[in-house]
């Protein structure tokens, strides 16, 4: 069922358009690339937050650096919160920590050195093919690194990691289990 999405993600080209900030404004084409692939396939579209372009900007946010709107130096914070409904899926809700550390180099490259933290936490309400799936799934143990060039204004180097688990409730012909789940994610 997920054979597809991967196949065609693999190849894809889309167009992410940003704020000078790094907001994601859209995902040009992230639609047209799955809509297909989802349309029929409860799963799929589960895993792939519905399609929507809102689950895209989701996901293709934890791969940039929103800046803070005002001057910083090093020891200062900001946040960048997002409220998301993943189609088929559920709430999700959060926000990205990021504290400015200061100037800093990756080989040769002068950068600037950011953390970042994640607080997320997904409301899970799945119903498909006779089955009901619902729990809270939340991200713990967060933390990361972003490496900015400042000349170039592009990430040179990120690195995350996060646990995102919880407990979920399946019911289906009239039988609940209650499931545990964990995943360490690297990135």
């Amino acid at each position: 069922a997920l054979g597809p999405i991967y196949d065609r993600l693999a190849t894809a080209r889309l167009t992410v358009t940003m704020s000078p900030r790094g907001e994601i404004k859209t995902i040009g084409g992230h639609q047209e690339l799955l809509g297909d692939l989802l349309k029929d396939n409860p799963l799929a579209a589960q895993v792939a937050g519905g399609g929507s372009e809102n689950a895209a900007r989701l996901n293709f946010a934890e791969r940039f650096i929103v800046l803070s709107d005002k001057p910083v130096k090093p020891g200062d914070s900001w946040e960048s919160e997002f409220n998301v409904d993943l189609k088929e899926v559920g709430m999700a809700t959060g926000k990205r920590i990021f504290k400015y550390v200061g100037p800093d180099k990756v080989g040769e490259v002068i950068t600037e050195k950011f953390t970042m933290t994640l607080v997320l936490s997904i409301n899970i309400d799945i119903k498909a093919n006779g089955a009901e799936i619902k729990g809270m799934l939340s991200a713990k143990d967060t933390s990361g690194t972003v490496q900015f060039d400042p000349e170039l204004g592009r990430v040179v180097s990120m690195k995350s990691s996060y646990t995102f688990g919880g407990d979920i409730n399946v019911s289906a012909n009239g039988v609940s289990q209650v499931i545990s789940t964990s995943q360490t994610q690297t990135v």
